[in-house]
């Protein structure tokens, strides 16, 4: 029995790299945290190799857009957070219940203010920029209607620049220094219902991380949790509807700001 729910798990499961709380997942989402917020996100295959061990390379990226705290504007527009990314990696299947991931990325981000904080009557020039190396190892684990997920990732900072959105703007880009980041997760899906060619789920994420200070780069602690329901249907990807809770350091063009507890909650798209 396991191994024939295994098989319709496969299909009715979402992409297990959706179900997490991590903000820097390439998903689209839409939600309120503080402010609307609103992220358009792709992982953009390039190829596969192997049917056992099998590699890729692909390029998970995303665009969002989003509000200060306290506007109440329906649209997101004041700050604009873009993150690319060069992913290359392995799977390896490890019996019928696991599955190990590892990979390499080379990644870039930089985020802006697009339009004068008109709720705070200020104006923000400059921009926070992220060059960075990472090598990331996820671990699946699934039978039955549940799977669990856990994460990590270690990475190298080369050319960062967050601690002075004016001063990392003067620079065009090219100031920063280097420093070291690391990142964990996990996640829980339950599968409630399945039928032909869709299957409904609950799910819950956490995710926390650390980047160390340097002059030129502000420290960020940051713990993140996200909790809803998913529907998967085959061709049409994973709709989910979700709460969320923040603890600690923004993102984005205010990730200077420290200490912040938010909660929200809003709805998203993964295929």
């Amino acid at each position: 029995m396991g191994w024939v729910v295994a098989l319709v798990l496969a299909q009715s499961f979402a992409d297990f790299e959706a179900v997490t709380a991590d903000p820097d997942a390439p998903v689209a989402e839409a939600g309120w945290q503080s402010s609307l917020r609103a992220k358009a996100g792709l992982r953009v295959p390039f190829f596969e190799l192997g049917s056992g061990p099998w590699g890729y390379l692909r390029l998970p990226s995303f665009i969002e857009l989003h509000n200060a705290p306290g506007n109440t504007s329906v649209v997101p527009y004041q700050y604009l957070r873009a993150r690319i990314q060069l992913e290359g990696g392995a799977v390896f299947q490890l019996g019928r219940a696991f599955a190990l991931v590892t990979a390499l990325r080379l990644e870039h981000e930089s985020d802006h203010p697009v339009a004068a904080d008109t709720w705070h009557d200020d104006n923000e020039y400059g921009f926070v920029a992220m060059n960075s190396f990472a090598a990331l190892g996820t671990l699946r684990w699934q039978r039955d209607a549940d799977a669990v997920t856990l994460g990590l990732a270690a990475r190298v900072h080369v050319v960062t620049c967050t601690r002075d959105p004016d001063r990392c703007g003067e620079g065009h880009g090219w100031r920063g220094e280097a420093t070291y980041e690391g990142t964990a997760s996990l996640a829980w899906q339950h599968l409630l219902l399945t039928r032909a060619n869709w299957g409904l789920d609950v799910f819950a994420a956490v995710f926390g991380a650390y980047t160390a200070p340097t002059a030129l780069v502000v420290e960020e602690r940051r713990f993140t949790a996200k909790g809803g329901v998913g529907l998967s249907r085959a061709k049409l990807g994973w709709l989910y509807l979700y709460v969320s809770a923040w603890v600690g350091n923004e993102m984005g063009y205010r990730r200077y700001r420290q200490d912040i507890t938010q909660g929200g909650f809003g709805f998203g798209w993964s295929y």
